[in-house]
């Protein structure tokens, strides 16, 4: 990774953002990881000052606005997609276990239909053997999501559910939004996801393994 000369930094609001880099030696070993996980930007904050360092798309080349203490607290600005499990496994236990996501409703219970990061392949099979209208939830790698898969009369189909605002909404399919994963399960057991589909959810496709698939995302 290549150092460039120290620049201005943009002028924006110091946004408070989420620790998820694990704790390196020093602040600079987890600015460098940050960078190299692919955050164009990097905010470092301490009381008033602020520290901006910014990677170019195109080049690489990481340009700083002013050095960084050792003490300093380092935070960074989410990318618009997620670029590692790393990174969502960090993204799942910072922004979505304060708000339950996974669990059954009012309880501590990880609900029978939550799944970890698994592959479309893995659902496919999970749900194989099941009837119509079997379901499960994964964590998404393609988006601040999930996916929910279900299990038609011959085949299956796949909904991404975007969590990356203050609610939970089908992308594409279905403008309803709620306010927890649980709310938009319980919804669609009652209610179509599509009127071409009719898929209406009923039951739940659980644990094949042990440890469970979503073990590392509350460990």
């Amino acid at each position: 990774m290549q150092m460039g000369r120290q620049t201005q930094c943009p002028e924006r609001p110091c946004i408070s953002l989420l620790p998820w880099l694990p704790q390196g030696p020093s602040a600079l070993t987890a600015l460098c990881s940050a960078l190299m996980l692919g955050h164009t930007r990097v905010w470092l904050c301490r009381g008033q000052t602020r520290c901006c360092w910014c990677r170019s798309q195109a080049s690489g080349q990481v340009t700083s606005h002013s050095t960084i203490p050792a003490s300093l607290t380092w935070t960074w600005e989410r990318p618009l997609r997620p670029v590692s499990r790393e990174i969502i496994v960090r993204w799942f236990k910072e922004e979505q276990l304060p708000r339950q996501a996974g669990f059954e409703r009012n309880t501590k219970a990880i609900a029978p239909w939550f799944h970890g990061i698994i592959s479309r392949e893995d659902a496919e099979d999970l749900l194989e053997n099941m009837t119509e209208g079997a379901f499960l939830v994964r964590v998404s790698e393609k988006i601040w999501g999930y996916t929910l898969s279900y299990r038609r009369q011959t085949g299956f189909k796949h909904f991404l559910v975007d969590a990356s605002g203050d609610f939970y909404s089908f992308l594409g399919v279905d403008p309803n939004r709620h306010a927890t994963l649980t709310d938009l399960i319980d919804f669609h057991k009652e209610e179509i996801i599509t009127v071409s589909g009719g898929e209406l959810l009923q039951e739940p496709c659980g644990q094949r393994d042990s440890p469970p698939d979503y073990h590392l995302l509350f460990e």
